[in-house]
Parts: structure tokens; sequence; C-alpha cells
């Protein structure tokens, strides 16, 4: 299940952040997740729009929550809340 996760394209910020929770024990990086973010510090629901999305923040917030802390990390964070 694991390996179908990892080679399956994610089609929206949703099953970005949910592969990578699913993930997350494989020390993945959140590479996907960070360059989604928006300029305003918001995450869009579909990748290739700029509609800043809460729903889609708050899910990109946590998955980022339980990643490894990194000084990146924190600053998109931030940048989250601050939205």
């Amino acid at each position: 299940l694991l390996k179908e996760l990892e080679r399956r394209p994610a089609r929206s910020i949703e099953d970005v952040a949910l592969q990578f929770l699913a993930l997350r024990r494989t020390k993945r990086r959140p590479v996907d997740i960070l360059s989604a973010q928006l300029p305003c510090g918001a995450w869009s629901n579909q990748l290739v729009t700029a509609v800043p999305n809460a729903y889609s923040t708050a899910l990109a917030l946590i998955a980022l929550a339980h990643a490894h802390p990194a000084f990146e990390i924190e600053q998109a964070v931030n940048r989250g809340f601050a939205w």
C-alpha cells in the first residue's frame, strides 16, 4: 500500500498532504507541500490554481506539524498561520 502511495501522482494539496502523512515514517521531506504554498502564505486546493483555501491551508499545516523540524518548514508554518 505504501509503495502505491509513493507512485500515485498527487492531484491536489489534499493528496499531497495525506500522502505525506501516510508516508511520514519514511523520513520523506515535505518539498511538495512547501513548493505549493502561495505567496500570501496559504495553500490552494488545486496545485495549478492560486486561490487560497482555508481547508487546504489547515491540511498542509497539519502535515507540516508532522515533518522533521527545519527552518524552511517553520517559516512556511508561520506564513500559513499569518494568512
